[in-house]
Parts: C-alpha cells; structure tokens; sequence
C-alpha cells in the first residue's frame, strides 16, 4: 500500500528527518519546547476523508494535552475546524500489519 501521509522535521541535523503513513498507519508527530509543544496526527476519518486532530501540549515538561482541534478536508465544505476541548484526546493509529 503506498504512501497517503508524508511528513518531515528539520533541527540541528544535517538533513531533514522524514516518515510516511498510509491511509491503516496514519501519521504522527509531536515537536516541543520544554513547556509547550504541538502533537499533530493526520489520518483517515469513518467518511474516507483526511482528518488532523492537533492538541497543543505542554511539552517537555509535562504530558498533558492542553487544546484540541480536528482539521478535516470534505468534499463539500473544503477545509473544517472543530475544536475537541481541553480534556486529554488520544489517537490511537493501528500499526500497519506487515
């Protein structure tokens, strides 16, 4: 199964670290400070439609999801934010089985 999610992450090494998810595996990347950050998960939602959930966190320095909001691409309405909330949300990505 090819590739639907490609995503890279550039810092203080020489080249740009990158990953790609399919539509079972999702991806998922969380980049932060010491006390915020920003997790993002992009994956495919009940409708067949590329979803992100993204929870500001709050880093390093702690495990808690702070603010939470889906991005979702539909073929009607184009781009569509709903936030979640500020409890805890986890996404939980089947691994792709081999």
């Amino acid at each position: 199964m090819g590739s639907r999610f490609y995503g890279s992450v550039t810092g203080s090494a020489a080249s740009a670290a990158t990953r790609q998810g399919t539509p079972r595996s999702g991806a998922q990347g969380h980049i932060r400070g010491w006390d915020m950050g920003v997790c993002v998960a992009l994956y495919v939602n009940a409708s067949g439609e590329d979803e992100a959930i993204v929870h500001i966190t709050g880093g390093s320095n702690s495990a808690e999801r702070i603010f939470a909001f889906t991005v979702r691409d539909d073929a009607e309405e184009g781009i569509v934010v709903d936030r979640i909330g500020s409890a805890l949300v986890a996404v939980v990505l089947e691994e792709e089985e081999d």
